[in-house]
């Protein structure tokens, strides 16, 4: 057995003293042409040797480009990686890792807002957000991977800007895209309208969705009035024993309803007779009584 071990390490010295290259890894079939060792893991890393401070100075006439890692050469007696150049040590300055830009989410789209989503980062320990790519004046999401912005236009499309952010730095911004959608409200459904003879309420239902209505004596949006969230209008001065035709359209911020026609008539002027009530008579007199009429 310690034959064969001699005999393999024997073949592995004369391999590399005849390729003047060390590849390191089993899957590695030869080093990279310009690497003297060419170690390849994706799992693992390279570790250099570790020693103190005293222990590096130790080092007799050490080369320039000696590498070690010194236990306690770093700040405030951390470890640092040191280098041996132009006669004397040096340590490398390290800066902790910022986190990767975080991954677009799934975006929830309807009429007048948007709820922004990204994916979560290793490491992060926030997020900012922002409708320009300025990361200064973005908005700190906190933890929170989602943001819903409202008041926005129906069918338009809008680009959006996350950044995930640690103790090191903040990521290069993720850009968020979305288009909000464009549901048209439905028409409102006629109500109860209260008729007399010289007026009519008119009355309609409200709609999901509708921010407002409008309502004309002619069949005209663009001239009609605005009554905003109400769902009722009196309208005075009509005629007696008249039938009467107006309309009404329901409203959002991505347009308005198809007309919604409203019929009434208002109340006939006719009324009945007066029945005849009990008069009382006396010697030189005669109180004469009738009974009331409804709409006298």
């Amino acid at each position: 057995m310690k034959k064969r071990f001699y005999f393999l390490a024997t073949v592995f010295f004369a391999t590399v003293q005849l390729m003047a290259q060390v590849g390191i890894n089993a899957d590695s079939s030869q080093p990279h042409p310009s690497a003297g060792l060419d170690v390849k893991f994706s799992n693992k890393g390279f570790l250099p040797p570790r020693m103190t401070n005293s222990e590096l100075n130790a080092i007799a006439n050490p080369a320039d480009g000696l590498i070690v890692y010194c236990t306690n050469c770093g700040q405030n007696g951390a470890g640092a990686l040191a280098m041996f150049t132009n006669g004397a040590w040096f340590t490398l300055f390290a800066n902790c890792l910022n986190p990767l830009s975080p991954g677009a989410g799934v975006q929830i789209v309807s009429n007048m807002q948007i709820e922004w989503n990204w994916i979560a980062v290793l490491n992060a320990t926030g997020y900012k957000w922002n409708d320009v790519n300025d990361y200064a004046s973005a908005a700190n999401i906190g933890i929170n991977t989602s943001f819903l912005e409202s008041e926005l236009s129906c069918m338009t499309p809008y680009t959006r800007y996350v950044w995930a952010y640690n103790a090191c730095g903040q990521s290069p911004a993720t850009i968020l895209s979305g288009t909000t959608t464009g549901i048209v409200v439905n028409p409102p459904v006629p109500g109860t309208h209260i008729p007399s003879m010289n007026q009519i309420v008119w009355k309609w239902n409200s709609v999901a969705g509708a921010t407002g209505y409008k309502w004309s004596a002619s069949n005209n949006f663009s001239t009609a009035i605005d009554m905003g969230t109400s769902l009722l209008i009196a309208e005075t001065g009509l005629t007696c024993n008249t039938a009467y035709t107006r309309f009404v359209w329901a409203y959002n911020n991505c347009g308005s309803s198809v007309v919604t026609t409203l019929n009434q008539a208002t109340l006939s002027s006719l009324i009945n007779s007066p029945t005849a009530g009990t008069s009382v008579s006396s010697p030189t007199q005669i109180v004469w009584n009738w009974n009331s009429v409804i709409g006298a």
